[in-house]
This record gives structure tokens, C-alpha cells and sequence, in this order.
């Protein structure tokens, strides 16, 4: 069963040996030790289904989900008759600037608008456009992503990590308030170096790579049309 924020708010307790300083934030520690999990690894877990992308007219970006943390591909939908393609921002702001006849292809990029206010959270990430949609269009986009840490606010939300890899999330949690409460005996940042080069997190790798052994054919090159394949967790190539 997947643990709650409060039964996760626990670790830092029973790592603090007592009642917890309330400036130690059990709540926010408990954040920070998941941002640090869901960031420790490139976690088939976070890959999450396609999500359908709007345009909006005369809008220069796409809203993403908010549990977004970093693209693996954007593909077009029957919505539209265009291509997608991932580049950078360079290249984006650089067509903006000198803007072409439509050529039937869309440039989109990663991107974070600069905070407006100081007294509002950092803006979240977006998808910068090149050419800018002259027309609204629903789902005209597919996004393949990898998800992050969701935050935990209330004392019943659970965590968005699997049950199988809990004990990593329960031990960072530990490293974060131990590196508060005893820094002498080691600080935050020397615990979780410890615990990014344990044998656990490195099996716990090893077992999320295997979720899809077989990645099926390569394609587009040599060894695609020699019938290789791909196979994790060490992405080796074998010939069949």
C-alpha cells in the first residue's frame, strides 16, 4: 500500500529520535527527499501515457501537465497536418526572428517564462512553438514525458512512487533529516552521495531497467537492417 504523507513524515522522526524541531519542516523535507528520488534516475516509472497537447491561437507555447519533467518526444495528431519536431531554444527564437513561409512543420522546445513577481512560486515549464498557431486546435499534439515528484500537501496524499521502490524514498527521507539534526556525523549532501552510490539504488536500476527487457529493432541504421535489437538494462546490442 502506498505510503501517506504523514506515515512518510515517520522517517523524519524516527531518524530525529523524538519529536522533530518544527523549523526542521517534516512536510517539506519529506518533498525534497521525493524531488531527490524521482531526479536520482531516469525511472521507467515516470514515463507516463501520451497526453494530448492544445493549440491556442496566437499562443507561442503549449501548456504542459503539470506533473511534467522532462520530454522524451512530441508527435502531431490527425488534428493537424504538420510535423513536430524537438530542437532548442536557440533554434526556435532564431525562426521567430526570422520568420519563413509555412513549411508544413512545427519547432518546439522546453522552455521556463521568467518569474513575473516575486511573491508567486516560480513559473512551471511550457513548450515554446515555432510558428506560432494561427488557429485554436484541440489534441494537436501527442507528448510522450517523464513525470516528477508530485508534492504532497495534505497529511492522506500518497506518493507517486511505487511500493517497490518506497524503502529508497523512505531512506533519502532519513538522509535529509539526519543531515539537519546531526550534521557532524555527516551532512545532507554526504548522505545522499552515500546513498546514490549504494548496491540498493543500483539494484533498484538494474530492476526498473528491466520492466522492458527487449527494446525491439533499432531503426534507421546499419545494425537495424543486420536484425539487432536493443536489450536494457545496459542498452547492449545483440545480434540475433
Amino acid at each position: 500500500m502506498a505510503r501517506s504523507l504523514n506515515s512518510l513524515i515517520d522517517e523524519v522522526e524516527m531518524a530525529a529520535k523524538g519529536s522533530v524541531d518544527p523549523r526542521l519542516r517534516p512536510k517539506t523535507l519529506v518533498n525534497e527527499a521525493g524531488n531527490h528520488v524521482c531526479s536520482m534516475h531516469s525511472w521507467r516509472w515516470l514515463e507516463r501515457p501520451a497526453y494530448l497537447l492544445d493549440f491556442v491561437a496566437s499562443q507561442a507555447y503549449l501548456d504542459v501537465p503539470s506533473d511534467f519533467k522532462a520530454i522524451i518526444d512530441a508527435v502531431a495528431t490527425d488534428a493537424i497536418s504538420a510535423d513536430v519536431r524537438l530542437t532548442d531554444l536557440g533554434e526556435v527564437r532564431q525562426r521567430q526572428a526570422t520568420p519563413t513561409i509555412a513549411s508544413g512543420t512545427y519547432w518546439v522546445a522546453v522552455e521556463y517564462p521568467g518569474q513575473s513577481v516575486t511573491t508567486t512560486n516560480a513559473p512551471v515549464a511550457r513548450l515554446a512553438i515555432y510558428p506560432t498557431p494561427s488557429s485554436s486546435s484541440a489534441g494537436a499534439v501527442e507528448l510522450i514525458y517523464r513525470a516528477g515528484w508530485t508534492t504532497l500537501a495534505e497529511g492522506s496524499s500518497v506518493s507517486n512512487i511505487p511500493e517497490a521502490y518506497e524503502r529508497l524514498l523512505a531512506q533519502a527521507i532519513r538522509a535529509f533529516a539526519l543531515g539537519l539534526v546531526d550534521e557532524s556525523n555527516g551532512t545532507v549532501q554526504k548522505r545522499l552521495e552515500e546513498l546514490d552510490q549504494s548496491a540498493f539504488f543500483r539494484q533498484l536500476k538494474e530492476s526498473d531497467g528491466m520492466a522492458q527487457p527487449q527494446m525491439g529493432q533499432m531503426h534507421g541504421g546499419h545494425i537495424a537492417a543486420s536484425g539487432s535489437s536493443i536489450y536494457r538494462p545496459y542498452s547492449s546490442i545483440t545480434k540475433s
